[in-house]
């Protein structure tokens, strides 16, 4: 029996240029001494960014496919 594949992931910042986010990773020197986090999938597969259940629950502002329809926002102006 085999074991399942790990994912691990490191966030190492928003908004760096290349020069930044290569000098953090060379101030490590090492891949094992970096701090690592374990990913693992919500119940829809997503790994990172993990959606928010609360926003199936919000009025929808309009309906592309059923410009009919009256649940939405924008019907209700």
């Amino acid at each position: 029996m085999s074991e399942k594949a790990k994912i691990y992931y490191y966030d190492i910042g928003d908004y760096l240029n290349r020069e930044e986010k290569l000098g953090i990773i060379k101030k490590f020197s090492s891949i094992s001494s970096i701090n690592w986090q374990e990913l693992h999938p919500n119940e829809h597969g997503d790994w990172l960014n993990q959606r928010n259940d609360v926003f199936g629950s919000f009025i929808a502002i309009g309906d592309k496919d059923d410009k009919n329809n009256k649940n939405t926002f924008l019907s209700r102006c």
